[in-house]
């Protein structure tokens, strides 16, 4: 159960990236509103990994 978890996690993470890059691009084609949206998610994915992992207790160093 605990490796479910643990990939669980990193998916979040990767789905933050994925929202984060995407806004990016976005951003560059002028797409504010929708670059905005994808930011929002980004944020949202970034709460949520942080807090699974805070209740898993998978941290380290770097997410201190």
């Amino acid at each position: 159960m605990k490796k479910i978890i643990n990939w669980l996690a990193n998916i979040i993470t990767l789905l933050n990236l994925f929202f984060g890059c995407i806004s990016i691009i976005l951003l560059q084609k002028k797409y504010f509103i929708k670059s905005f949206i994808f930011n929002l998610f980004s944020i949202f994915f970034d709460y949520l990994d942080g807090s699974l992992s805070r209740c898993i207790k998978n941290e380290n160093k770097f997410g201190k």
